[in-house]
């Protein structure tokens, strides 16, 4: 007898099409949002591995319709992104399970995670006929969603048939954590009029989420603000704003109404988000879909990875680009909301300098009036960020530029990157570090020659050389041309020892001659 999809171990929740694939485990499809698949595992981005499987899942996936079996357990994850196990249709009969397929292929590993699934029960392919699994196109899904929206319109109509009109201005996509600006305009006969908001009813799935009509204020006449902010735990989907006004003209009251719908996306990866500034407690961004403005106390973010000039930051909604030297020039205000940053200082000729690392600093010294030191813990990350403020006048003091500045990272010289807080008169210097503790050494008059021997000072300094001495030993050698600069005895042993040798090698074979 021929199995039935359900007793094929086969059980379909949603239906989707895929139109962007995140990376080999994620993929954002119509109408469900994002979804991860279950107890697989592929590697992350800058990881061995991360584009081959990004590729495979976009080829197999891309523009098709997937049967989504969502974890009965937890739904979702923190990130709001659906749990599933995807399958694809793989011919007339049967379902390819994408997941099994994924580490067939070695794409991924499996990860057993506390959900409904046993990824051992999985096989690659399902019997599933087409004439037995609910099937749904593209242009249908896209039809449903324009019939809601017609349906939000038509209301819309409905109750803008009174002479008061009213609209709603927003964005079209809305994030987790986001602080949400709304401004309702209200006209009678086309002059804009002060009307009471008498609702403002936020709805997401027929309920009631939030009344924000007291929270209306006036910025101009007719015009008011709203603000929403968005719970990190919001649902993903389709939300509505209907506003309610009324308006009393010469002893007649009119009502105007209107709904502006929004949708809220799970989280800000894919929308190519980049840090533009901070204001307060707010982080400015520049998505795709427009200015973000999100809550710094809500997203919990941390510095994830640097790529040479940007910096990646992970935030409960997602990941957030930062160029390097603009974020150095925040960080004075951003240093209180990323976690884990440790901060230490040290003086130098009665100048303070600060330090803000992404791990633990130690052993913090300093010597020469010009030379500091400092040992690093292990990143939480994947990569660490160390950055050290520097006042100008200290620079000026010491007859030096941040052109004389050089870092050593385990005795290497590395490259920083600098911005300049004018309201601060400072430097602000950043360098990057792997896994494992590490050695820093900050000379703020390296690339000079102080001593006039030849040698610059961070040379010096990595060969235990006086930078202030032209002779360390005292043997009258240079330490440019001192092969021992630190041992005193060495050259002029050498240059009375060898005559001494070759003398002493004369008289033994003389002697022996005779003998």
């Amino acid at each position: 007898m021929a199995q039935s999809p359900s007793q094929a171990g086969l059980e379909v929740d949603d239906v989707g099409y895929v139109y962007y694939v995140v990376d080999g485990d994620t993929f954002d499809a119509f109408p469900v949002g994002r979804v991860r698949l279950a107890d697989v595992d592929t590697p992350e981005y800058g990881e061995p591995g991360y584009e081959e499987a990004k590729d495979a899942l976009t080829a197999l996936l891309m523009d098709e319709i997937v049967f989504l079996d969502v974890d009965d357990v937890g739904v979702d994850d923190r990130y709001h992104r659906l749990i599933c196990v995807v399958y694809v249709r793989h011919n007339s009969t049967h379902l390819l399970n994408v997941n099994k397929w994924l580490v067939v292929n070695g794409y991924a590993g499996i990860v057993d995670y506390d959900n409904e699934f046993d990824p051992s029960t999985w096989t690659l392919y399902v019997y599933a006929p087409e004439d037995e699994l609910p099937d749904m196109t593209y242009s249908q899904l896209l039809e449903a969603y324009l019939e809601t929206r017609e349906a939000y319109e038509e209301l819309l109509r409905a109750f803008n048939a009174s002479p008061l009109q009213v609209d709603i201005a927003s964005g079209d996509v809305h994030f987790p954590g986001e602080l949400v600006d709304f401004y309702v305009l209200t006209v009678l006969n086309g002059v804009p009029v002060n009307a009471s908001i008498r609702e403002a009813l936020l709805f997401y799935e027929g309920s009631v989420l939030a009344n924000l009509a007291a929270s209306a204020t006036r910025v101009a006449g007719g015009l008011f603000f709203l603000r929403y902010e968005v719970p990190l735990n919001a649902s993903p989907g389709t939300y509505a704003l209907f506003v309610l006004t009324n308006y009393t003209d010469g002893g007649r009251e009119f009502l105007g109404a209107s709904v502006r719908t929004f949708i809220i996306s799970p989280t800000l990866t894919g929308w190519n988000a980049c840090l533009m500034a901070i204001q307060g407690d707010l982080a400015l961004l520049k998505t795709e879909v427009g200015l973000v403005k999100l809550l710094l106390d809500e997203i919990n973010v941390t510095v994830w990875d640097v790529k040479g000039d940007c910096v990646v930051l992970r935030t409960e909604v997602g990941y957030i680009k930062a160029d390097l030297e603009d974020l150095l020039e925040m960080i004075g205000e951003i240093k209180g909301f990323i976690e884990g940053l440790s901060p230490a200082q040290a003086e130098l000729s009665g100048f303070a300098i600060g330090f803000l690392a992404t791990s633990a600093i130690s052993g913090l010294s300093t010597s020469h009036d010009c030379v500091l030191k400092a040992r690093l813990s292990p990143p939480k990350g994947r990569k660490g960020l160390l950055v050290v403020i520097v006042p100008e006048g200290l620079l000026e003091h010491l007859q030096a530029g941040v052109d004389d500045v050089i870092i050593l990272l385990d005795g290497q010289v590395t490259e920083f990157a600098c911005a300049y807080m004018d309201e601060k008169a400072s430097y602000v210097l950043g360098i990057t570090y792997g896994p494992g503790e590490h050695e820093v050494i900050m000379h703020l008059r390296d690339a000079l020659d102080d001593d006039g021997d030849g040698l610059e000072n961070y040379e010096e300094l990595l060969t235990g050389t006086d930078p202030l001495r032209p002779d360390t030993d005292g043997d009258l050698w240079p330490d440019a041309r001192d092969p021992w600069p630190k041992s005193p005895a060495m050259p002029d042993l050498i240059i009375i020892g060898l005559p001494a040798a070759a003398l002493a090698l004369l008289v033994l074979r003389r002697r022996l001659g005779h003998s």
